[in-house]
């Protein structure tokens, strides 16, 4: 099986012809950008803090502890 890589650029090109696709290239541009986006501040939230001191302890769950009044 033989990869053509050219193509892609081909139609990469063959879009850049007419507004329209220049828009379209556009669009699919921002779209990777707000995904990108999107994904680093989601993994921001989720990451611990890089120095270890800077880290927060998660609150403690009272229900283990056995005090838990119902």
């Amino acid at each position: 099986m033989r990869l053509d890589h050219s193509r892609g650029i081909r139609r990469g090109a063959a879009l850049s012809q007419s507004p329209a696709g220049v828009a379209a290239l556009w669009i699919a541009v921002l779209a990777g950008w707000l995904w990108l986006a999107l994904a680093s501040a989601h993994l921001y939230t989720v990451a611990p803090h890089p120095v270890i001191s800077e880290r927060q302890q998660p609150p403690s769950d009272p229900s283990a502890s056995g005090n838990a009044s119902t």
